[in-house]
């Protein structure tokens, strides 16, 4: 799993999915594109800011946008599921902190109290946790 560090204007996020196109899809959900993100570590794969559209898509995936939202459902919802305020030095230091912790509930617990400290940003992940209830609610 790669983890994608967001460009944005009102201050970074991260999330984690295994594909380009999964990264891609995210982007278009959360900000109709208008935001980028670049993956770190392997690949360093890059999806530039304000620069994609659903021609870009279509042509990088061959497919269409919806088609690629029916048939990435699942790793769709995971990505938003992972999508964390902070950096990917302030993702790899929380998740140090998760990793310790042996109960899932107060794993879980862990993360929120994370995304509750770094208001700044709380929009962004208040959005992704909307477009995953939806999706959800869809599935």
């Amino acid at each position: 799993m790669s983890v994608w560090e967001v460009r944005d204007p009102k201050g970074p996020y991260t999330f984690e999915t295994d594909t380009h196109e999964v990264a891609s899809l995210l982007l278009i959900v959360l900000s109709a594109g208008k935001i980028g993100a670049k993956e770190i570590g392997g690949k360093e794969r890059e999806i530039p800011m304000l620069q994609f559209s659903v021609e870009w898509y279509e042509k990088r995936f061959g497919r269409s946008i919806d088609t690629g939202k029916v048939e990435l459902a699942g790793k769709l919802r995971a990505a938003l599921d992972s999508v964390l305020v902070g950096n990917s030095a302030d993702r790899a230091r929380m998740e140090a902190v998760v990793s310790v912790i042996q109960d899932p509930e107060d794993q879980v617990a862990a993360r929120k109290a994370w995304q509750n400290v770094a208001a700044g940003d709380k929009d962004v992940v208040g959005r992704a946790q909307e477009i995953l209830k939806s999706l959800r609610g869809a599935a």
